[in-house]
């Protein structure tokens, strides 16, 4: 994982130092933010190792509700941020925050939690596959508003990963799959911007 990060950071400074020189004055500065992200995140992630993660089950539902309301904030005229014709951002001046990163772990938590209470039923998709579904098909059309493919497709990977794991028989994990991809690819091809 470190030497990904440093690779990480490499690719960054090759990518940015130009165009950070021009803009900042610096060809360091956008990897010097990304080592400061970098070091924070790794910091958190020592933290959160020697957390148990059964405590983390019991914060599923609210985490949901509350990354739900976030993404029906940014949708709020005059709240979300509108850059480049997307609206994906909460915040003010400098500080901001994309709620569908905190959406990510959310349903990962909450999708999870769910297969893992009803394990013994993973056979019958009406109780295991189906809400898991629901919940990504509830977060995706909030993501898909903004508009937000990428991470669209993102957050049904998650749950997709977290289904097979869990055991739900592949028959309908591969119908809902199928579905899924071509979803997808009706709505990248359905924007000149995505097919560019």
């Amino acid at each position: 994982l470190s030497v990904l990060n440093l690779i990480g950071l490499v690719m960054v400074l090759s990518a940015s130092s130009v165009s950070a020189l021009d803009d900042h004055g610096s060809a360091w500065y956008v990897v010097l933010r990304q080592l400061m992200w970098l070091s924070l995140g790794s910091s958190a992630c020592v933290f959160l190792t020697r957390v148990d993660y059964h405590r983390w089950r019991r914060w599923s539902t609210p985490a949901l509700a509350f990354s739900g309301a976030l993404l029906v904030l940014v949708l709020v005229p005059g709240v979300g941020l509108n850059i480049n014709g997307s609206t994906r951002w909460l915040g003010y001046g400098p500080l901001t925050l994309q709620p569908s990163e905190l959406a990510k772990l959310a349903v990962l938590l909450f999708v999870a939690d769910l297969l893992a209470r009803r394990a013994a039923w993973m056979n019958d998709v009406r109780l295991t596959m189906v809400p898991a579904t629901l919940v990504f098909s509830g977060f995706a059309s909030l993501l898909m508003l903004q508009p937000n493919l990428g991470t669209t497709i993102i957050l049904g990977a998650i749950v997709m990963s977290v289904l097979y794991v869990a055991g739900t028989p592949l028959g309908p994990l591969c119908g809902i799959g199928v579905l899924g991809t071509l979803a997808a690819s009706a709505l990248a091809l359905g924007a000149s911007y995505r097919r560019d």
